[in-house]
């Protein structure tokens, strides 16, 4: 077998092993109790609403949120005090949305959110979000698992329509600590290191092809800049994301692929187009799928997409500057 064959097989093998453990395997098991009461707004219900009372319904299977303000809040919520004697905790529920004009920001939509505070009741940031929903969606089930913040000295379950008009119906909202299963615990970390071998062994023929120092040194910092993107842990991207504009997360995704195609093409052109655009494709799927095992991430389909689109531009801006320079060498002569 090819070293080349080989080097499929084993992203076949790596591939299906990241999605059935990380998606087909069940990551958590229960080792607890539900940690909330009945969804309900009776005088000594735990639950409290926020925004007009008339905003909220009870139902006989759950609640009703609807907002005609495009600038106002309805929610409920339920606060859960001394979260440190958990480590992991899932929260599921039961939603239907109708209707829901989604803001100017990505949370300005209906969504359900376990949010964190601090002993002086600030807001923690940390990823709390379970789902995120605009216009008209089905009934269906959605959860989440998070961890604790070490920080925290309250949660806050929180159904709501922040910023955006619409009706949203939630019902079997539950809240439960949970462990890791043991063969996806030890699993993740063969998975891991069979990935960043798999990358190593990717990428080195390219590295040797970078004589000039001055190459060798973007070639470091642009895959620096990648590798530090996929390991981000989930709390960091947040605080991150959260000091830029929505989607500024997918334009860095399409950005930096088009430099890696770029500099990859110029720099590789002996080893065939073809070649470049499969390792990089390939590339662009693996980074995807290792986030699949980095606390708080998960692999998107659009991601990957977007990346491939960002290989493509790379590899034809890659294409009109060779033609250019060859052309005006033609020229000289």
């Amino acid at each position: 077998m090819k070293p080349r064959h080989f080097q499929y097989l084993l992203f076949t093998c790596l591939f299906i092993s990241s999605i059935y453990l990380a998606i087909l395997h069940e990551r958590y098991q229960p080792v607890g109790q539900q940690l909330l009461a009945p969804l309900e707004l009776s005088k000594d219900s735990p639950w409290q609403q926020r925004g007009n009372k008339k905003q909220i319904t009870m139902e006989r299977d759950g609640a009703r949120l609807d907002s005609t303000n495009p600038k106002g809040t309805v929610q409920l919520q339920y606060i859960v005090p001394n979260p440190q004697r958990f480590q992991l905790l899932r929260l599921s529920a039961d939603i239907q949305t109708e209707g829901v004009i989604p803001g100017t920001k990505s949370w300005h939509k209906a969504r359900l959110v376990l949010s964190s505070f601090d002993i002086n009741n600030k807001w923690i940031s940390h990823p709390h979000s379970v789902v995120a929903l605009g216009g008209t969606n089905l009934w269906q089930h959605y959860e989440k698992t998070f961890t604790v913040h070490p920080e925290a000295n309250q949660l806050r379950v929180c159904a709501q329509l922040v910023h955006a008009p619409g009706s949203m119906w939630v019902r079997k909202v539950e809240l439960q600590e949970v462990d890791i299963t043991p063969l996806y615990h030890y699993g993740q970390y063969v998975i891991i290191c069979g990935w960043l071998l798999f990358l190593l062994w990717l990428t080195l023929p390219y590295a040797k092809q970078c004589r000039h120092k001055s190459w060798r040194l973007i070639a470091l910092f642009i895959l620096s800049i990648g590798i530090s993107g996929v390991i981000a842990p989930a709390a960091l991207k947040l605080m991150l994301l959260h000091l830029f504009p929505a989607h500024t997360d997918k334009i860095g995704h399409f950005i930096l692929f088009t430099l890696i195609a770029l500099f990859s093409t110029l720099i590789c052109r002996k080893h065939g187009y073809v070649k470049i655009l499969t390792d990089l494709v390939i590339l662009a799927a693996a980074t995807e799928l290792i986030q699949l095992f980095v606390p708080g991430r998960s692999a998107m389909v659009s991601d990957w997409v977007i990346d491939t689109g960002g290989v493509l531009l790379g590899m034809l801006f890659a294409v009109a500057i060779d033609r250019l320079f060859k052309s005006r060498r033609s020229v000289g002569r």
